[in-house]
């Protein structure tokens, strides 16, 4: 029953942390890795190698060979572009995530402190004193005050309170967690 203490500030410093915001931040890292790659892959390169060749008897060779690629045609232009378009969108998805994980987290809060405020108002009226009420209520049933009909009222509105209860404490942890979730700090 027992509320977590959940500070907004913490959350809101989790939220930068968040596992789908760091996907992104290696979504553009792997970008910019095949930029590079492009830029490596659009120079010449150079190839050294030998080779033995038996023609007739008698006739040894040995043949050394010297290549050097020029990228004419190909200079790597698809990987290069390819490489900038996913750095530039997961930068730019990175950006709009952070900006609505602020607002997220910030609502998530909200909706917490109200749950939270519902059940304190709720402990504070005395609802969780559920078995004393029904046991003055008894008492009165058997002093002849209080009639069947309206014990078995009481019985009935006191347990109604109780469900009541009990769903705003199910309303609580579940907005706690949602909160925790959408900081990307799930304490539990």
């Amino acid at each position: 029953r027992a509320a977590p203490d959940l500070d907004l500030d913490r959350m809101l410093a989790g939220a930068a942390r968040r596992p789908d915001l760091r996907a992104l931040d290696a979504e553009a890292r792997a970008g910019d890795a095949d930029v590079d790659l492009a830029d490596a892959l659009a120079w010449p390169k150079l190839g050294v190698g030998a080779r033995y060749q038996h023609e007739e008897p008698g006739v040894n060779a040995f043949l050394g060979t010297l290549s050097v690629t020029l990228p004419f045609f190909d200079r790597a232009q698809g990987l290069r572009a390819e490489g900038r378009a996913r750095t530039e969108r997961a930068r730019i998805e990175r950006a709009l995530l952070a900006k609505s994980a602020d607002a997220e987290v910030r609502t998530a809060f909200d909706v917490y402190r109200s749950r939270n405020d519902a059940v304190a108002a709720l402990e504070d009226g005395g609802v969780t004193d559920f078995a004393e009420n029904v046991a003055l209520g008894q008492k009165g049933f058997e002093a002849g005050e209080l009639p069947l009909t309206e014990l078995l009222l009481l019985g009935r509105e006191l347990d109604d309170g109780r469900v009541a209860y009990l769903d705003q404490l199910l309303a609580r942890a579940i907005a706690g967690f949602d909160l925790e979730l959408a900081s990307g700090e799930v304490v539990r």
